[in-house]
């Protein structure tokens, strides 16, 4: 083999090497970056495609209406001010809410995702809340269009009703989307307006494994 082709060859598989590598990386930010579906996201809004956390709630039999609506109650109490979006570690969306409630009146700093409030709190499972604010019912005044997970950033994105005659009730629109368990690192959580096109609100949360 000459020189010319021997460079030839090493070219080549040069190549080969790099379009390989190139392939492994697209598929390795493939399986980071994922879409929730809209129908696993547990929320108070009207939203049609999304599950209501009513019925979410009464699904489980081991919890009463009763705690239902106390929960409700205490979580419009708290419901004042502007937009907010945060993490907190739960395994179900009754520790997740009961996390919510405690981020909500300050119990807890959003730098890292909150846990239920309890001696011993089951970990290891991660859930973004937002809340967008509160408006009428009809028609819906938020609309969630997409909840995207990738390396690093977790992204809930929006729409605000057009406007035009509304109802004159005053409900909170609060989402709970189950994410499973994060790698560790910093994420940065962000609200994104898709009308503006802008990001409305961003945290940085930094999420760490459950043993440290």
């Amino acid at each position: 083999m000459n020189s010319v082709s021997m460079t030839s060859g090493i070219a080549l598989g040069m190549l080969a090497f790099a379009y390989a590598m190139a392939d492994e990386s697209r598929g390795e930010r493939t399986k980071q970056e994922r879409t929730i579906p809209l129908s696993e996201i547990v929320t108070t809004s009207p939203q049609k495609d999304l599950q209501s956390v009513k019925y979410v709630w009464e699904k489980d039999k081991t919890q009463t209406p009763e705690a239902f609506d106390n929960f409700m109650r205490q979580i419009q109490t708290a419901s004042k001010g502007s937009s907010n979006i945060f993490l907190v570690d739960a395994t179900n969306i009754h520790d997740a809410m009961s996390a919510t409630f405690s981020m909500l009146v300050g119990l807890r700093s959003a730098d890292t995702p909150a846990p239920v409030k309890t001696a011993q709190p089951k970990r290891g499972s991660h859930w973004l809340v937002a809340y967008l604010g509160s408006g009428p019912t009809n028609p819906t005044w938020w609309t969630i269009e997409s909840v995207q997970v990738s390396e690093g950033k977790l992204v809930l994105s929006y729409r605000k009703s057009k406007p035009m005659p509304a109802t004159d009730d005053v409900h909170p629109y609060y989402y709970w989307i189950a994410l499973g368990k994060l790698s560790p690192g910093a994420y940065k959580v962000q609200l994104f307006d898709t009308d503006k096109g802008v990001v409305t609100l961003m945290r940085r949360v930094e999420v760490t494994s459950i043993n440290e």
